[in-house]
Formats: structure tokens, C-alpha cells, sequence
């Protein structure tokens, strides 16, 4: 378990949930070595869409591979996997990941996390937050979104969706609740209904940082969670002249 990730180059600088917290991360050792992390026995009784939740965290060239196994009793079962480098920087965001715990022969289930080291060195930290047994998403959840400039008031969003067909585009600052109502406090900025898998959003501030979250409307009645966020910061604005400045509060960004 780490509180702090001391390298540049690979893993998380901070966990998914405050980012002060303590996460797990598989770290050490050499190519082909295994590490294993083993849930308690959990009753599931009771859910209707059982799955293992996670948040993870994969940032380094010479990650391998996770493996998620699932024992109802009669033996362990690789029901999934995630597979080398997701994220590009530490202080990339966690992204989630659900896996399917129905169609099993008891209600009594433990979840198992297989880490398999790729190359010798030196960029292998994987790490994993806020992990639960409980209902999953009613329908797939989208692709994880990419936020882009178009101008100095517009951000291009796209993200990956080929089951859904309907989508609920939410933006705001940076640590809004996608749950709120739009301009409550700590609220979106804006949403939009979308039946293509883009969206631009406009009448934004220049040189501004925004977060974006997207969820699907499922064909049999609710919604997806949330996808995200992704951040996306405008492009500056054009001065009008006269204009100077003093340097009193530093240098200007461009």
C-alpha cells in the first residue's frame, strides 16, 4: 500500500478518491514476476447486477499485464485482463474498470488481482483504488472521453462507444459533481443529450481548464456511470489594444 509515488517516469502521483489518500500499487522485481492481491469472501446475495469494481492507474513503458480472477467455490476463473501502458503521466487521472460477476454457481465469490511484470526495467508501477463488490453499470459505460481546443471558447469532446446510441455530455471546473444540478454549487456548467459519440461544447472562457464526464442512456431504462473526467483547456483569447502590462503578477501565459 503507498501514499506517494516517488517516481517521475511511471505509476501515480496520488490515490483515485482525494488524492492524499493510500492506494495499491505492484511495483518491484523482474520480468515475468507475479504478485497477487486476494479479496475476503463476499455474499453477493441480494445484487441484482453484481460486479468488482476498481479504479487503476497503469503509467509506465514496461508494464505487463493485470489479470482479474474470480473463485465462486469451485476454483479460480480469469475473467478479465488489462494489458500495458493506459495512462501517459502521473498525474493522469484514474480510470475505472468493472468486471461482471454474474452467472456463477454460488453467491459466496472472491476476487483476485494477478500482476505479471513485463521487462526487467525500470517503468512498471500499476496501482489500483477504491475497489467494491457491488451492482454494476446497467449498460455499457463509454469510452473514456478526450477533451481537445477547437478555439479559445471551444472544447472538441469524442469519446468510444459502439453498443450505445444516446449520450449525456456534463461539463464544469475542475472537481465538479457530474450528479449536481446544473449551476448548483459545485455543479456542471452545462449538459447536453447527444445521439453521435462528439460533441463540441462552446461559450467558454479562454485559457480556461475544464472537466468533461460522459454516461449512456441504456435501452433498457437508466444510465451507464460516468466516464471521466477528462480535462481540455481552451486556447487564450486575442487582446484588444491599447494593451500592456506591468509584470506585477509574473509572467503572462501563453
Amino acid at each position: 500500500v503507498e501514499d506517494d509515488n516517488t517516481s517521475s517516469s511511471n505509476g501515480p502521483s496520488q490515490d483515485n478518491t482525494t488524492g492524499s489518500g493510500n492506494f495499491m500499487m505492484s511495483s518491484y522485481g523482474s520480468a515475468g514476476d507475479m504478485a497477487e492481491l486476494v479479496s475476503p469472501l463476499v455474499d453477493i446475495t441480494g445484487l441484482t447486477n453484481p460486479a468488482a469494481q476498481f479504479y487503476f492507474h497503469f503509467y509506465g513503458d514496461d508494464i505487463g499485464v493485470m489479470y482479474i480472477d474470480v473463485n465462486d467455490g469451485s476454483g479460480w476463473v480469469r475473467k478479465d485482463s488489462l494489458v500495458g501502458e493506459y495512462q501517459t503521466a502521473e498525474s493522469d487521472p484514474y480510470l475505472y474498470h468493472e468486471v461482471p460477476l454474474t452467472g456463477l454457481s454460488s453467491n459466496i465469490v472472491q476476487v483476485r488481482f494477478v500482476s505479471v511484470r513485463g521487462a526487467n526495467c525500470c517503468n512498471y508501477d500499476l496501482a489500483i483504488d477504491d475497489f467494491a463488490i457491488d451492482n454494476g453499470s446497467p449498460c455499457a459505460i463509454p469510452g473514456f472521453p478526450t477533451a481537445s481546443a477547437l478555439s479559445d471558447t471551444q472544447l472538441d469532446v469524442t469519446w468510444n462507444d459502439v453498443t450505445n446510441v444516446a449520450w449525456n455530455v456534463v461539463w464544469g471546473l475542475p472537481g465538479f459533481d457530474p450528479d449536481s444540478a446544473v449551476g448548483s454549487a459545485n455543479g456542471p456548467i452545462g449538459t447536453q443529450l447527444v445521439f453521435t459519440p462528439n460533441y463540441t461544447i462552446g461559450g467558454l472562457n479562454p485559457n480556461t481548464t475544464y472537466q468533461v464526464y460522459v454516461n449512456a442512456f441504456c435501452a433498457t431504462g437508466g444510465v451507464s456511470f460516468w466516464s471521466g473526467p477528462s480535462a481540455g483547456t481552451t486556447a487564450c483569447g486575442t487582446e484588444q489594444v491599447p494593451w500592456s502590462y506591468d509584470f506585477e503578477n509574473g509572467q503572462w501565459n501563453h
